[in-house]
């Protein structure tokens, strides 16, 4: 890991990849005071094994996986319903303006890539831009359903 580029300084010189790199991205996706605790802790726990890939790389996909878990019970926190599949609740979510068409249409896709963690046939693994990218989309999406005003 520690030969990956994980950006350029300011002389444009390749900065390694490091755990405290890491750590910097991930504190970039802060719950709101409005999370729910029991959503902030899965997102907690989302960032954690995102810096902790830096020692086990497969790691940052299961912080992908543990970021989608976090998005589906702040749904089911925000939209408490009989039917609480993820799917119906993007949609609902969308249809009352809680996301944006863009946003829940990313989530759809997350919803797919969680049932293919959950149903493996072996070992997925993510780049860290594929694992940022949804990690980052995932707190956003969270952030979107508990604003810091409400």
């Amino acid at each position: 890991m520690a030969t990956f580029i994980g950006g350029f300084d300011e002389a444009g010189h390749p900065v390694p990849v490091s755990a405290a790199l890491l750590n910097s991205v991930a504190s970039t996706w802060p719950p709101t005071q409005a999370t729910p605790p029991g959503v902030e802790e899965i997102l907690q726990t989302s960032r954690q094994l995102f810096v902790h890939g830096f020692f086990v790389y497969e790691f940052v996909t299961v912080a992908v996986a543990w970021s989608l878990l976090a998005v589906e019970a702040a749904l089911r926190a925000k939209l408490p319903s009989r039917n609480s599949r993820f799917k119906s609740m993007l949609k609902r979510a969308e249809s009352e303006a809680l996301l944006t068409p863009e946003m829940a249409s990313r989530l759809d896709a997350g919803r797919h890539i969680r049932n293919d963690f959950s149903h493996p046939t072996g070992q997925i693994v993510w780049t860290l831009v594929m694992a940022t990218g949804a990690l980052k989309t995932s707190h956003e999406a969270v952030a979107c359903l508990f604003p810091e005003n409400h």
